[in-house]
């Protein structure tokens, strides 16, 4: 089983340039709360309108070469349990950021039972490819998705969580890419890179979860970074990146970024 909460001994492997693969699962700080995030299988909590909390699955048993399952779905509505208002997203699979869309209480759970976290970070962003965004990959080809330029504030540390929805070929090699810009958007040094993640199909649709960890120190000076998730098919069959809201509200490939 693992478990995604740091131990005080645990927040200094953190001060690495990347975290390990298995870092996919989720993603707490040990220094900014001395008290493990508050988790069960439903969570209950207040937030005020724009705020965001990260929402992540806990104990999900998985070896290093494990998907994550299609039925770990994070799903949010408010506590009376009225849905969210029409157009706003409401959901993602495994781990996802919440933006309360009015002031008020709000209910979220996950549907396979397992434990459900929650956490408020500084500095956080959200953004989904939009349907028109799903993209088809040939057989060798790489392609790039989920452009986004963040400006971390806030805390020294930062997390980056690029997570894909993928249908198609049998294989597939995904990584994040963070480019530090200057404030102009020129480029400030050359890219990080989370580890390489392998992925072989075993179901219809599959989860590609990555995770990049940076200290802000090692930007060197540049204000911010252009993020983006690479997807190389290494497979002999097109490979389909999916985008939107395919069912009840719930982002297929979506992007996160805190500092903590």
């Amino acid at each position: 089983m693992i478990n995604c909460g740091l131990s005080k001994g645990d927040s200094m492997r953190f001060r690495l340039r990347v975290a390990t693969f298995l870092s996919i699962w989720g993603l707490v700080s040990g220094e900014v709360a001395a008290a493990a995030p508050a988790s069960a299988t439903d969570i209950v909590f207040d937030a005020t309108a724009g705020q965001q909390s990260y929402l992540w699955t806990r104990n999900v048993p998985v070896t290093s070469d494990q998907k994550a399952d299609d039925r770990l779905a994070v799903h949010c509505r408010y506590a009376d349990g009225t849905a969210l208002p029409a157009g706003e997203e409401a959901g993602a699979y495994v781990r996802w950021m919440f933006t309360a869309p009015t002031t008020g209480s709000y209910r979220c759970r996950v549907s396979a039972g397992t434990e459900l976290a929650r956490k408020v970070y500084s500095g956080s962003a959200r953004w989904t490819l939009p349907a028109t965004g799903r993209q088809v990959v040939a057989a060798g080809g790489t392609a790039t998705t989920l452009e986004h330029v963040y400006t971390p504030s806030g805390a020294h540390r930062i997390a980056i969580v690029l997570d894909a929805r993928l249908t198609g070929a049998s294989m597939a090699h995904t990584w994040i890419e963070a480019q530090p810009q200057t404030s102009a958007g020129a480029p400030c040094g050359g890219p990080f890179n989370s580890p390489l993640a392998k992925w072989t199909r075993d179901r219809q649709h599959r989860g590609a979860m990555n995770t990049l960890y940076l200290d802000t120190s090692l930007l060197g000076g540049c204000p911010r970074l252009l993020l983006s998730l690479k997807i190389q098919n290494v497979s002999d069959t097109p490979l389909t990146v999916l985008g939107g809201h395919p069912s009840g509200g719930i982002a297929a490939t979506h992007g996160i970024a805190f500092t903590y």
